[in-house]
């Protein structure tokens, strides 16, 4: 964007370009716009209306109701009643904000909104939020006295994935002065939350205490910090990309897992990096302590194979490291199946999906129905063709199935008889032969 210190003032127009040039959406896009009815939204509502390529028809409004203030009610009347006037959709969601894991109300508040505002959200739909430069630069700091790293530092991104469409922050550029001087020019009448002037809550001490005085020293702080955001997130999308790479080199294919040999020929910062990537893509928070301990754990050999923290255990087994996902299953009924449509198995959190094939698989003749059970112990298999007699124990023991896999993996019985061991094995009798007709069993996770 055309830096907003040279003069240029935010307008429909700037809106535009930043929209449609900068962030190069579709000019078809359809808009969903976070509206509190506070004058930052406002002001982002009311120039969408007026933007080129965009106006009234493209664009709805999303009130998210939380019911934590006595003027709630009030918000919400106000938000449909300027959405009337404005010629825009208007869909107020009520919200009971819960405790979230121990978050305060604010923090619920905020989780229950972007996650109501996620399932609102319609294919392709572009949700738009008014979070500006002054909003950047307070989230930098804050991040920064909690001793954050790249990620933190980058703060909100301009643009992410978000449900069925995408969340984008356009005025990331801009001063909260100039959307409010917006608004003023343009006689809008916003609400106030009170809220936002209670210092007790660490962003609005900073908003209303500190960064006074750091622009009485630093006028362009906000600036200038949104912009140390900037680099942050180019630094942190290039250690992503070598992280990107260096898994690609150590994962091993067909397995969720990484090879320790590779692992170890990484300097410690790069490990680092590689470890802390993979963790996210697998949904798992690491803070800098316990990724410190799993860079040491991984980079020797340690008494124990296994370290584990809140939402994570990690294993090593036969040179390799694995994220272990799996459930425990403590109670698993067995289940009858006919073979002829898939089978869902929850407590696995997986389904078993029949392929009918000739000449391979179990045999339809001798195994029409079977029903699927779990290890007990002492299971035999034979493995056709010619295959002796072998305990299942010491089949996956030589197969390199993990440990804590073994337990998980559905047996197909025929009575009494062991027929299938998940999708790796049939056994005779129970294998079709080169003409005979049979089923193909494939293991898929659960949707």
């Amino acid at each position: 964007m055309a830096s907003l210190k040279r003069r240029e003032v935010f307008s429909p127009q700037l809106l535009e370009r930043v929209l449609f040039g900068e962030l190069n959406l579709p000019r078809d896009s359809r808009f969903a716009v976070a509206f509190s009815g506070g004058v930052d939204s406002f002001a982002l509502l009311h120039a969408l209306t007026s933007t080129p390529g965009a106006g009234p028809q493209t664009v709805r409004a999303i009130h998210i109701h939380h019911g934590l203030h006595v003027s709630a009610d009030d918000w919400a009347q106000h938000c449909a009643a300027v959405c009337a006037q404005l010629g825009v959709e208007c869909t107020i969601v009520r919200v009971t904000v819960a405790g979230h894991l121990g978050l305060g109300p604010e923090a619920a508040a905020r989780m229950e909104r972007y996650d109501r505002l996620r399932e609102m959200l319609s294919d392709k739909e572009v949700l738009l939020t008014a979070h500006h430069e002054n909003d950047q630069a307070e989230t930098v700091l804050l991040q920064l006295l909690r001793g954050a790293g790249l990620g933190g530092m980058s703060a909100v991104p301009r643009s992410v994935p978000f449900g069925r469409g995408q969340l984008v922050r356009p005025l990331l550029d801009v001063p909260g002065s100039e959307l409010t001087r917006y608004a003023l020019g343009r006689g809008l009448a916003w609400v106030e939350d009170p809220s936002n002037q209670d210092c007790r809550y660490s962003r609005n001490f900073l908003r209303h205490r500190v960064m006074p005085l750091i622009m009485e020293r630093w006028p362009a702080a906000p600036a200038a910090l949104a912009r140390g955001a900037r680099h942050a997130a180019s630094a942190r999308a290039l250690l992503e990309e070598v992280a990107d790479e260096d898994l690609a080199r150590c994962a091993v294919p067909g397995v969720v897992a990484l090879r320790l040999e590779a692992l170890h020929g990484l300097s410690v910062p790069r490990l680092a990096n590689l470890l802390r990537r993979w963790l996210v893509r697998g949904g798992v928070g690491c803070d800098t302590r316990q990724l410190d301990r799993l860079v040491h754990w991984v980079g020797k050999e340690p008494a124990s194979a296994r370290i584990s923290w809140p939402g994570a255990d990690l294993r090593r087994y036969r040179g390799l490291l694995y994220h272990v996902t799996s459930r425990r299953v403590d109670h698993f009924i067995p289940l009858m199946w006919d073979l002829s449509a898939p089978l869902r198995v929850p407590a696995l959190g997986l389904m078993l999906v029949p392929s009918p094939e000739t000449g391979r698989g179990v045999a339809c003749a001798r195994a029409s129905q079977v029903e699927v059970r779990l290890r007990r112990g002492g299971e035999i298999c034979r493995i056709p063709p010619g295959g002796h007699r072998r305990r299942l124990k010491k089949l996956l023991q030589d197969r390199g199935v993990p440990p804590w896999e073994r337990g998980r993996l559905p047996l197909l019985f025929a009575g009494e008889d062991l027929a299938a061991v998940g999708d790796l094995w049939v056994c005779a009798p129970y294998a079709a032969n080169n003409d005979e007709r049979g089923t193909v069993i494939h293991i898929e996770p659960l949707a």
